[in-house]
C-alpha cells in the first residue's frame, strides 16, 4: 500500500476534509506528519500560504514520490511556489475560463468544509507533534497555529451531514427554513452576496414560512440600508448550525467572497438538501445539473418562483435531494476527491 505523508505546517480545520479523504483510501495507519519531503517547498517565505493551501506527497510501492498541492483558497488565482514545487495542483475555486492546457497539473475540485477526524487525545497528540516537527519552519504565531486544531476538534464529523434525517412537512405546518450568513463587509459582497441572501430570506417570510436566522455581525459593524431587521449579533455554534439547516427544508446557496463556492455548498451537498442556488461562478470538476441535482434562479423573479416551488413540491425536494446525494458521493465526498486527485500515481 502507498504511504501518504502530509507537511505538519498545513492548515489541519481546511486541510481535515482532505485528510479524512487520504485515511479512507490509504488507511491511517498509511497517513503520517514529515517535514522531511518539504524542505523546498518554502511556504515560510510567503505569508498567505498557511490559508491558501496544504501539501502531501504520496510514496508509491516502488518507492517513488509524487507531490501534491490542495488550494482551498477562495479567490481563483495559482499560487506560483506550490505550483512549480507540485506534480499536481488540486483547487476548489477555479474560474470557468481558466485554461487548463497552459497548466496541465490542475485538478478541478469540488468545495469542501472543516470535519471533526482526531479525538481529544488525537487531536492533542497532532498537534504537539506537529508543532514539535515544524520547528523553526512554523509558518504562523503559534497561537494561531495551536487555534486551527482546537476548531477541528469543535466541528460536527462527516457522518454527522450524511446521516441527517429530513423532517416530513405535514399540509397543516409551516415549513422551517434557516439560513444564517455573515454581513460581509467587502464591496462585491454588500453590492452581491448579502442583497441575494437578504432577498431570499424576505421571499421566504412572504411565503407564510417559519424562517430562522438572518445575518450575523458585530455591534460596532457598519450596517447596510434596509438590513436591520436581518441581524444578529451572538453567533450560532456549529452543531446547532448543522441541526438547524438539516431540519430546513430548502437551502439556498449563493457564490460568497471572490465568487467563491464556500462551504455552505460543500455542506449542503454532504447533507443532500433541495438546493435553490444562484448561477455557480467558478468551476466544478462535475456540473450541478438545474432540475436534478439543483434549482438555479437567474433573476429575482426566478428566485421568487424557485422559493415557492421548492417550499409546494415535495416530489421536487425529494428529487433534487437523492440526485445531491449520489453527486456527493461520487465527485465531492472525501473519498471521491482523492481519488481523483490521486488516480495517476496509483494506477
Amino acid at each position: 500500500m502507498p504511504k501518504i505523508i502530509i507537511d505538519p505546517t498545513s492548515r489541519i480545520l481546511y486541510a481535515s476534509f482532505y485528510i479524512e479523504g487520504l485515511y479512507q483510501v490509504f488507511g491511517k495507519k498509511n497517513v503520517a506528519f514529515s517535514t522531511k519531503y518539504f524542505s523546498d517547498l518554502k511556504r515560510d517565505k510567503e505569508a498567505f500560504a498557511f490559508e491558501h493551501y496544504f501539501a502531501f506527497v504520496l510514496i508509491n510501492t516502488d518507492k517513488k514520490v509524487t507531490r501534491y498541492i490542495i488550494d482551498f483558497c477562495d479567490p481563483t488565482d495559482i499560487n506560483s511556489t506550490a505550483y512549480d514545487w507540485c506534480d499536481y495542483y488540486a483547487k476548489i475555486n477555479l474560474d470557468l475560463e481558466h485554461d487548463f492546457n497552459s497548466q496541465e497539473k490542475i485538478i478541478s475540485i469540488p468545495p469542501s468544509f472543516g470535519i471533526k477526524i482526531w479525538n481529544h487525545p488525537e487531536t492533542i497528540y497532532h498537534c504537539i507533534s506537529n508543532l514539535i516537527k515544524c520547528k523553526s519552519g512554523l509558518i504562523i504565531p503559534v497561537k494561531r497555529f495551536l487555534r486551527d486544531y482546537h476548531e477541528q476538534l469543535k466541528r460536527p464529523k462527516l457522518e454527522a451531514y450524511q446521516t441527517a434525517k429530513f423532517p416530513k412537512n405535514s399540509s397543516e405546518k409551516a415549513p422551517y427554513v434557516y439560513l444564517i450568513a455573515s454581513l460581509w463587509q467587502d464591496k462585491d459582497s454588500m453590492s452581491r452576496t448579502n442583497l441575494l441572501r437578504k432577498k431570499f430570506i424576505e421571499i421566504c417570510k412572504s411565503n407564510n414560512c417559519n424562517f430562522e436566522g438572518g445575518f450575523f455581525t458585530s455591534k460596532d459593524a457598519a450596517i447596510p440600508q434596509g438590513f436591520e431587521d436581518f441581524l444578529f449579533y451572538k453567533s450560532y455554534g456549529t452543531k446547532e448550525y448543522v441541526a438547524k439547516t438539516i431540519l430546513s427544508k430548502i437551502v439556498f446557496n449563493t457564490p460568497s467572497v471572490h465568487k467563491c463556492h464556500g462551504w455552505k455548498l460543500g455542506e449542503f451537498l454532504a447533507m443532500g438538501k433541495p438546493i435553490l442556488s444562484t448561477p455557480i461562478s467558478n468551476k466544478l470538476p462535475e456540473e450541478l445539473i438545474h432540475g436534478k441535482h439543483i434549482h438555479i434562479a437567474t433573476s429575482e423573479e426566478e428566485l421568487k418562483a424557485g422559493v415557492e416551488l421548492l417550499l409546494s413540491n415535495n416530489d421536487y425536494c425529494n428529487y433534487l435531494s437523492e440526485n445531491i446525494k449520489t453527486y456527493f458521493e461520487s465527485f465531492a465526498s472525501p473519498i471521491a476527491v482523492i481519488k481523483n486527485i490521486v488516480k495517476v500515481a496509483i494506477k
